[in-house]
Parts: C-alpha cells; sequence; structure tokens
C-alpha cells in the first residue's frame, strides 16, 4: 500500500504535512449532497474516513476532515440558483423624461455558510456591466437608478451570481437572460 502526502494550509504561517495510507476502494463515497450538508453544519467528521491510518481518536481529527472535504467541496457544492428575473423576463425601464425610476429586483438560493454574494449584469452590447455588485451579503439584491435603458440597448440582458462561502469566491450559477420594456412605457411618477 502506498503512502499518500497531502498539505494542508491551516492558520499557521507555514503549511503542515501529513502522510496517511491511501484507502481501498471499500470505503463508501459520500455524494456531493452529503459532503455538502455535513460542510454546512460543520460535521465533515461524520462523513467516511479517507484514510485507513487516520483515527477518530486523533486530536486533529475533526481539523483533518473538515480540511479533506470542506475546503474544495463547499464552494463547488454550492452555487447559486437563480430564481428572480427569470428567463426571458421583462424588467422594468424609465423614460426620457427621468419622470420615472428604473426599479429591477434580483433573487437567488441561499448558500449555506455564504458570507458574501456577487452579482452581475450586463447588456449584450455594453462594455461595462450595470451591475458588478461583491459585497452583497444577502441572496436578494434592489437596483434603482434615475436613468433609462435606450431602446437600442433594451434586449438580451444577462445576469449571473456567485457566493463567498470560507473566504473563496465559488463558481458563478447558471446565466439567465432578461429584456428591459421599451422607453417611455409607464406614466411619470412622483419621486
Amino acid at each position: 500500500m502506498g503512502v499518500m502526502k497531502r498539505t494542508f494550509y491551516a492558520a499557521l504561517s507555514f503549511p503542515i504535512i501529513l502522510s496517511f495510507g491511501i484507502v481501498a476502494n471499500s470505503t463508501p463515497k459520500p455524494t456531493p449532497e452529503q459532503i455538502r450538508d455535513a460542510c454546512a453544519e460543520d460535521r465533515a467528521d461524520r462523513l467516511p474516513i479517507p484514510f485507513e491510518d487516520l483515527s477518530p481518536d486523533e486530536p486533529s481529527f475533526r481539523e483533518i476532515m473538515r480540511l479533506y472535504y470542506c475546503k474544495t467541496a463547499t464552494n463547488s457544492a454550492c452555487i447559486p440558483t437563480p430564481i428572480i428575473p427569470q428567463n426571458g423576463a421583462i424588467l422594468d425601464n424609465s423614460r426620457e423624461d427621468r419622470a420615472d425610476l428604473i426599479i429591477w429586483d434580483f433573487d437567488w438560493s441561499d448558500c449555506p455558510g455564504a458570507t458574501q454574494y456577487h452579482l452581475y449584469v450586463i447588456g449584450e452590447n455594453a462594455r461595462n456591466p450595470v451591475i458588478d455588485i461583491d459585497t452583497l451579503s444577502q441572496s436578494s439584491h434592489r437596483e434603482i437608478s434615475a436613468g433609462y435603458i435606450g431602446d437600442r440597448n433594451r434586449l438580451n440582458w444577462t445576469w449571473k451570481v456567485r457566493a463567498k462561502i470560507n473566504g473563496e469566491w465559488g463558481e458563478w450559477s447558471e446565466i439567465r437572460t432578461f429584456d428591459v420594456e421599451p422607453l417611455n412605457t409607464d406614466p411619470p411618477s412622483r419621486r
């Protein structure tokens, strides 16, 4: 049986190198959902032990299990699911006289353990995003603007979101598309 070396970077200024014997394939492999749930509950120690010479009596057992399963699994296990706006939705626009506000609402699924979300919204012909916020602490966002979207730029908008867990950004969600209603559709409103 071979020996496998793992380097774990703990809250220390130097790496900790641990050597463990490789486990035979007789240990059942947990599903991504089981790993995600265990990591979200900080109970990776309940998952199958990945090394035959790692004992639950080891003083650092819980930390080794958390680093083995959760360091790589937590971010990839939770990719937010976009909810609102749905694909093909028509979002609010303003007026040329700016007598109305644009109000856009975005909502996505929660990610357990997420400390921040990054929302990115861009028009098909835009060079820069209209929304590029990576400091959101909730799984929703309302954007209010006094500007307007010109008719030639109102189609084929996209949005996506990602979560920050354990200090690392996860993968982006699937991209959703929407259009913006024609300019001057809404009557003037009081501000």
